[in-house]
């Protein structure tokens, strides 16, 4: 992919990263759980304490409609959490 830094706009580079995440989580041999959620494209620019809140009232409100959030991308977790949405089925 050509370097294209000074033709976009951070937003673009944020999916870009995405994109590339994506690509590294390998589905193979994983049944979707219908019960667990991944939300992909939360933008999450710095981790301080409104961000992370959001995250935590995102997963509380998915546990009140008995769904378990398994990946937040982005949110500052390790790679092991983000590839957890192989698990995802929404």
């Amino acid at each position: 992919m050509a370097n294209k830094s000074l033709n976009d706009d951070w937003l673009d580079g944020y999916g870009a990263c995405l994109c590339v995440l994506a690509e590294a989580v390998d589905p193979k041999d994983v049944a979707p759980d219908p019960r667990k959620v991944a939300i992909v494209g939360y933008l999450m620019d710095r981790i301080e304490e409104d961000h992370t809140s959001n995250i935590k009232e995102m997963s509380r409100i998915l546990a009140a409609l008995d769904l378990e959030l398994v990946s937040v991308w982005l949110s500052g977790c390790k790679y092991e959490e983000l590839s957890a949405a192989k698990h995802a089925d929404l």
